[in-house]
């Protein structure tokens, strides 16, 4: 089997996994592809490795919470609590650091699928606080 081939084939089976991805994965995954460049079968493949949920990424990396890109798990992105941004970690590729501010979009799509998890479990801990001091 030529390059091209594997290369497609690749792909094809990619599809089925990236159109189960949760809202979550999903902006990892098109931020992944923005900074990487990789194609959406490498970007994909690397998911089983990755927490599934805002929560399990919490519980995975507490207060220095990274993602780790596709590109051979050099590069990373982490989240800063004092300002709710993500940024590229020191060791990221060359590429994903030249490919960040083109990627803004990408970022604020995971910006705020944080923002959104931080808010939830904000108002479930507002109502738990409230019950307790019913």
């Amino acid at each position: 089997m030529n390059d091209d081939a594997f290369e497609q084939r690749f792909q094809e089976r990619a599809k089925p996994v990236i159109d189960a991805l949760n809202p979550w994965q999903r902006a990892w995954f098109e931020l992944d592809k923005a900074l990487t460049q990789n194609s959406p079968g490498k970007v994909v493949s690397q998911f089983h490795h990755l927490p599934k949920s805002f929560a399990e990424w919490m519980q995975s990396y507490g207060s220095n919470p990274v993602w780790y890109l596709s590109d051979g798990g050099y590069s990373r992105v982490a989240y800063s609590w004092e300002d709710g941004t993500l940024f590229p970690t020191s060791n990221s590729t060359a590429k994903v650091k030249a490919n960040w501010d083109a990627a803004l979009p990408q970022r604020q799509q995971v910006e705020a699928q944080i923002t959104q998890q931080i808010s939830t479990l904000e108002s479930r801990a507002h109502i738990v606080v409230d019950r307790l001091l019913e």
